[in-house]
């Protein structure tokens, strides 16, 4: 027994004088565990297809660079005619992929740069992983450091854009934000004033590359500004600290204003909103350092001096320049308020990308479930330790509650869209405004009240954590990033993940000094009962995830580029909506008039008017023929994204807004009387224009089309005949059954009928029941009056044949058009161009067609930004 204990105490003895390789042999198997997640997919890749869009432009810059040594001078395959300039898009990472290539050869001679592209989202979450180990523990401790680590590589919400074949700006991006808050970390710990200067300009390279890498560096900008802020008002902040802060942010704006056109050079970067609080605090603690020169030799002043200098600087510069520039104050104050109730903005464009919907709390459950209990907790925690050294315990609880009202708030103030909070009402925007302004004031309410009335607090608030301090503004800057769109969901997490681990750890630390053993033995098993089935259930979750994500360039876009190499000439032009631009220049190597950039975005507004919703031949034909296009695509994706295409493309008006309504058969409402068999088939959408019928008004968006009554004769066994059908109309809850007058079936084309009701079109399609059933004619889309005037509808639903558009692809034999599970799938069509020799077009047309500046009433290019991206 003696000897036992003794081998357990020196086991113990060994364990701690290896601590530190400990923790690393423990990191190194969460990292294989995250690795091992991520490349599950692995063979769904082919070791050829990237996941996604826009990983597909920078493997074909990295093929580039890898024949040719660098990015071609100008990208012809963009936006023709004109083509762009490649310097104005992110060009670091296709350079780093094509390093990756290099090197992995060199190891493995029969890679291909299409493996290395692949394998490189990996890569960097790998080397990323160290980085944030390092930092949190430069924060914290290793066992939160850890235990962050382990929640971080497991949590769905950062699976998909570390995953392989994910080859776009997020792996490396995460890199450098680590990179950055690590240097920036060791810069304001160090002791040694060179040693400080030399991890500030390490952190500003990295926000210099993360600039060049990513539009999302704004949000670090913003972090590291914000945190030196709050230091200056509470007098934290030393003369060493703005040469630290001035070293920092000098390479990280020159980086990004010589180096990637996008920002607009000096001029854009330093005017641009999202580097507007980190030059205001440049330019506050200059201000500063001039009125302490000033008052050097005074007599010393009794006020807050900080504080002051901020009030007076704030009002200075309202003042000035609401008397020089109000409109240009106003817009500002403007895109602050934007800034925060939508990081991504408010176009049309933002608005029709899916990833940048803004979220409610109820997709914050989706996402995080019981895990959001942990980081919400946990930011509680962070906040009253922050505190705890103030003076008066029932004051640092009534503050606690203070900030658990605020957050609380802040959060739940865009609950749901059915809800009071619906983010968008003025109840909502009073909550997120006012529950932030209030905390704000009380804060600096006892900051002030402190500095007169009570010292030994004012002490105590001045030396609260710096490290705790910075880990409270990611969390608050992050926050409003997750509350902006639902892609920033992946930002949000590694903030998520160290306060998770404060909380448990917190918990765990506290049960060790319980010396009731029962009391302590409940709270270990809740400590574990609480945050193992959470770890567990993320990575099995991620796991499965990770087994099945394929790339959304499917077969069937497969198949459809190796035709169009093999079948189009190399100086081939394609005309289509704006995703698929990667694609057709990557895989097709044909040029494109729009891709996923959306460089000249008002481009994307002329394509979905002048093309997919033109109203005749001609007016498509003269867009095309600007453009030098030879072919236009159309998939069936462009069914559900009609909505999209059909808003960016309408006039201020909104005048080709429209929709298509999908409806599957119920074969219980089935009524057979004699030889008429009447199917219906339900499904729901609304009008998206006002309806009269029998003098009354039926109003868009208010009335809704609830199914629809298709008659079918099947008097003649041979040859069935479907008469006219009728649409279930409700409005204010009362029916009526309204005549539709045209329906398309595959095999006799469009039956116009005579009486009068509905303008649109029924158009029949198969319903799959499972992989090996179908219902024949078991489903239909409903095509509005302005869809039926639409060009794409009329070529793709409505296979209306003209002189000017032959089908020269047509893959309906293996992808028919059907309705499967909730989705609409089809073919993918492909139409040559043959254009008219009497087509004239005039310069005014030609001009507005190609140009590049989009009008202000459309929104399009106003709120979205080269930060975007």
């Amino acid at each position: 027994m003696q000897e036992e204990t003794q081998k357990r105490l020196s086991l113990i003895s060994l364990l701690k004088k290896q601590k530190k390789r400990v923790y690393w042999m423990a990191l190194t198997v969460i990292i294989w565990l995250g690795v091992f997640i991520r490349t599950r997919n692995l063979p769904l890749l082919k070791g050829r297809f990237p996941l996604a869009l826009d990983p597909y432009y920078f493997l074909r810059m990295a093929r580039h660079i890898a024949t040719e040594g660098s990015v071609m001078a100008w990208d012809t395959m963009r936006y023709a005619p004109i083509g762009q300039d490649p310097s104005h898009e992110v060009v670091i990472l296709p350079y780093i992929i094509s390093y990756i290539y290099k090197i992995l050869k060199v190891f493995i001679p029969t890679i291909t740069i299409e493996q290395a592209d692949i394998l490189y989202p990996v890569i960097f979450f790998a080397l990323s992983i160290p980085l944030f180990y390092l930092l949190i523990k430069q924060l914290f401790n290793r066992n939160i450091a850890l235990l962050s680590c382990l929640f971080l590589v497991v949590l769905p919400s950062y699976l998909y854009r570390t995953m392989a074949g994910f080859s776009d700006k997020e792996p490396l991006a995460m890199f450098l934000m680590f990179a950055i808050f690590y240097f920036y970390v060791k810069s304001f710990k160090a002791k040694d004033f060179k040693l400080k200067l030399f991890f500030a300009l390490l952190a500003g390279i990295s926000n210099g590359l993360m600039g060049l890498s990513w539009g999302g560096v704004k949000f670090v900008l913003m972090i590291i500004a914000l945190f030196n802020l709050i230091l200056f008002v509470l007098n934290r902040f030393r003369k060493e600290d703005l040469y630290a802060y001035i070293v920092w942010l000098t390479p990280a704006l020159v980086m990004m204003s010589m180096f990637l056109g996008k920002y607009g050079g000096i001029r854009g970067v330093l005017l641009s909103i999202n580097t507007g609080l980190p030059i205001a605090v440049l330019m506050i603690l200059l201000f500063s350092r001039l009125v302490q020169f000033y008052l050097k030799n005074k007599k010393p002043v009794n006020i807050p001096l900080n504080l002051s200098i901020i009030a007076i600087l704030m009002v200075f510069a309202l003042t000035a320049g609401f008397i020089l520039k109000p409109d240009f104050v106003i817009e500002k104050l403007d895109e602050v308020k934007q800034q925060f109730l939508h990081p991504m903005g408010i176009s049309r464009l933002t608005l029709t990308v899916a990833e940048n919907r803004q979220p409610y709390f109820t997709d914050w459950w989706s996402e995080f479930k019981y895990y959001f209990y942990l980081f919400f907790i946990g930011s509680i925690l962070l906040f009253y330790t922050i505190i705890k050294n103030f003076s008066g315990k029932k004051n640092i609880y009534k503050l606690t509650l203070a900030y658990t009202i605020f957050i609380t708030a802040f959060i739940f103030s865009r609950r749901s869209p059915n809800s009071y909070l619906n983010g968008d009402n003025l109840i909502s925007q009073l909550l997120f405004f006012g529950s932030l302004i209030c905390f704000v004031l009380i804060i600096l309410g006892i900051f002030i009240y402190s500095f007169y009335k009570k010292r030994e607090l004012y002490d105590n608030i001045r030396r609260i954590n710096r490290g705790y301090l910075f880990i409270f503004v990611w969390f608050l800057i992050m926050v409003v990033a997750a509350r902006g769109a639902m892609r920033l969901f992946f930002v949000f997490a590694p903030i998520t993940t160290i306060l998770a681990s404060f909380l448990i750890l917190s918990v765990f630390r506290y049960t060790k000094l319980v010396k009731d053993k029962v009391y302590k033995t409940l709270l270990y098993a809740l400590v574990f009962l609480i945050s193992l089935p959470i770890i567990f259930s993320s990575a099995s979750l991620s796991l499965a995830q990770a087994g099945y994500t394929s790339p959304s360039f499917n077969n069937q876009w497969q198949d459809a580029m190796s035709w169009v190499k093999q079948n189009t000439q190399e100086d081939a032009v394609f005309a289509h909506w704006w995703d698929y631009g990667y694609w057709v220049q990557a895989e097709g190597s044909r040029a494109t008039i729009t891709d996923g950039g959306n460089y000249y975005a008002y481009w994307n507004h002329l394509m979905g008017r002048h093309v997919l919703t033109a109203k005749s031949y001609e007016e498509a034909l003269e867009y095309l023929k600007v453009h030098n296009t030879t072919h236009l695509l159309i998939i069936s994706d462009e069914i559900g994204k009609y909505t999209a295409y059909s808003s960016i493309g309408s006039d201020e008006n909104f005048d080709v807004f429209s929709w298509i309504g999908t409806y599957s058969m119920n074969s219980r409402a089935t009524k057979i009387e004699n030889n008429l068999t009447t199917y219906f088939f339900q499904g729901g959408t609304t009008l998206d224009e006002d309806f009269i019928y029998n003098d009354k008004v039926y109003p868009a968006k208010k009335s809704y089309i609830a199914g629809f009554f298709v008659p079918v004769d099947e008097t003649d066994e041979d040859e069935i005949e479907i008469k006219q059908p009728k649409a279930v109309l409700y409005y204010n809850r009362e029916r009526t059954d309204v005549p539709v007058e045209c329906i398309y079936d595959e095999d006799e084309g469009k039956t116009i009928f005579n009486e009068s009701g509905l303008k649109g079109c029924l158009r029949i399609m198969p319903l799959y029941i499972n992989n090996q059933y179908q219902q024949e004619n078991g489903a239909l889309l409903y095509v509005s009056r302005k869809g039926l005037n639409a060009l794409w509808t009329k070529l793709f639903l409505f296979k209306e044949e003209n002189p000017y558009f032959k089908l020269v692809f047509d893959d309906s034999n293996r992808n028919a058009l059907a309705y499967y599970r909730g989705r609409t799938l089809g073919p993918l069509n492909i139409w040559e161009i043959n254009y008219p020799e009497n087509l004239t077009i005039s310069k005014e047309l030609r001009e507005e067609y190609l140009s590049l500046n989009t009008p202000e009433w459309m929104n399009l290019s106003k709120k979205i930004t080269a930060w975007d991206y």
